[in-house]
């Protein structure tokens, strides 16, 4: 490649870069949920997961700790809280597209 074009090339690299940094993504985009972190988040350690109970509704999560394997068969399970995690982690609400599906939860 000749000199021309390698500095073409670092040209465009530059402005692509400089236009992310410029226009941040704004603060209002839905995020969708991962809810093993919402379960993290609610009970303060890494060790906790999501289970599906329902697969019929957003409120089927369950939240169970990861470092009693026997639990995810026998609980105990608590609550998945989207909201306080949403509140908390994103700095906005949670709401649901589809209250019949349990992936349809998001943070705005």
């Amino acid at each position: 490649m000749n000199r021309t074009r390698w500095t073409r090339i670092a040209a465009v690299s530059a402005l692509v870069v400089s236009s992310a940094l410029m226009f941040p993504v704004s603060a209002t985009a839905d995020v969708a949920v991962n809810m093993n972190l919402v379960c993290q988040q609610n009970l303060g350690n890494t060790s906790w997961a999501a289970k599906l109970v329902n697969a019929n509704s957003v409120y089927g999560w369950k939240c169970w700790n990861r470092a009693y394997p026997e639990q995810f068969v026998f609980g105990p399970f608590f609550d998945a809280d989207v909201n306080y995690y949403c509140r908390v982690v994103e700095g906005s609400n949670a709401y649901f597209t589809n209250v019949s599906d349990p992936y349809s939860w998001r943070c705005r």
